[in-house]
């Protein structure tokens, strides 16, 4: 069921089982694992069932080091969260990236990807992939599809499946009916209260934005608000250590991980390549592929380097056999989704010079 927090008695305490901050994929994919079970779950919510530009500001801060998109626009501070503007490409993690590297100065996951396989199963059925393995050829089969001819090189082909599933509007009948889970809209984390140690959160203590305030007590309590947003609120959380929660080592918030795009020149094949169809998003029914070529883990571990990708993207009118897929249209659907949240999309300029480089678009 959801709550209005805005409307809860003043500083009351809530009682449960479990305390679930953050409504976006991964807390709704643990709330619905507790539907009509015994336990009684409290999911927070900053935001409420759609684009609040007042609750969107909450997620604004200073920046430094290298140019990145703003804090405010990576995330979306609604039921949902960031899966509303999502694109949805979804690939498994590699053995290397998940593995100890020499060269890389940070420890390695603390799981491997054997163990981590089992559960991308039941990923695949929440964000609504088919239950295809995760093999080109099968994919290059299915869809009628070539890589490119490239010669043998650093760079090997890769399938990337597309399903921006938004799990707000997939998922929230389920939860909205569930007796049990009790989705607290417009609730704001401001604090997570421990015990002397800092070693067990207590309770949480959460304000709205039009001033009213309570707390939640848990017997357990989930950081699901996303890596910038968890990092932030551990660091927060420092009243009983002025280092925050879980940070005896400094390294909350340390590995920031995303994937920086840039645009890193122009390809001029010498053989006509539009037949092989992999240069572009693949469709097939309900099933959307790319291909993406990557360094192969043994040019990783000889150069000594982390993974990167190549995505190429058609820019001439002829090489696109679906008009969908050229940049003008592209950079026409990206200021539509942005301008529907209320924002003014990243490189708004560059954006409005492809929507306008070809007329006949």
């Amino acid at each position: 069921m959801f709550v209005d927090a805005r409307t809860l008695e003043q500083d009351r305490v809530r009682q449960y089982d479990l305390c679930i901050v953050g409504a976006g994929p991964a807390g709704i994919s643990i709330a619905r694992e507790f539907i009509g079970r015994g336990e009684s779950v409290c999911v927070l919510e900053s935001g409420g069932l759609s684009f609040d530009a007042d609750t969107q500001s909450l997620a604004a801060g200073e920046e430094t080091g290298q140019p990145f998109f703003t804090l405010v626009s990576i995330v979306l501070r609604y039921f949902g969260g960031t899966s509303n503007h999502w694109a949805g490409n979804c690939f498994p993690l590699s053995s290397i990236a998940m593995g100890h590297r020499d060269w890389v100065d940070a420890p390695a996951w603390p799981v491997s990807l054997e163990q981590l396989m089992p559960f991308y199963d039941r990923a695949q059925k929440l964000i609504g992939l088919p239950e295809d393995p995760w093999d080109l050829s099968h994919w290059l089969t299915k869809m009628g599809g070539q890589v490119l001819p490239l010669k043998a090189g650093p760079l090997e082909p890769v399938p990337v499946q597309i399903k921006p599933q938004r799990f707000g509007q997939v998922y929230r009948d389920e939860l909205e009916q569930a007796s049990n889970i009790h989705v607290h809209l417009w609730s704001n984390l401001t604090e997570l209260e421990t015990d002397a140690n800092a070693t067990t959160v207590r309770r949480a203590r959460v304000k709205c934005l039009n001033g009213r305030t309570f707390a939640v007590q848990a017997r357990r309590f989930v950081l699901a608000s996303g890596g910038v947003e968890n990092a932030r609120l551990l660091l927060l959380s420092n009243r009983s250590n002025p280092m925050g929660l879980g940070n005896a080592h400094d390294q909350v918030g340390r590995f920031f991980m995303d994937h920086p795009r840039l645009v890193a020149g122009e390809l001029h094949p010498q053989v006509d390549i539009r037949p092989a169809r992999a240069f572009l998003t693949m469709r097939n029914g309900q099933d959307k592929v790319a291909v993406q070529y990557r360094l192969s883990e043994k040019v990783q571990t000889e150069r000594r380097t982390t993974q990167s990708a190549v995505a190429l993207r058609p820019v001439s009118p002829e090489w696109v056999p679906d008009r969908s897929q050229s940049l003008p249209i592209m950079s026409y659907r990206q200021i539509l989704r942005d301008f529907k949240q209320a924002r003014v999309p990243d490189d708004f300029g560059k954006h409005l010079a492809n929507v306008f480089s070809d007329p006949g678009e």
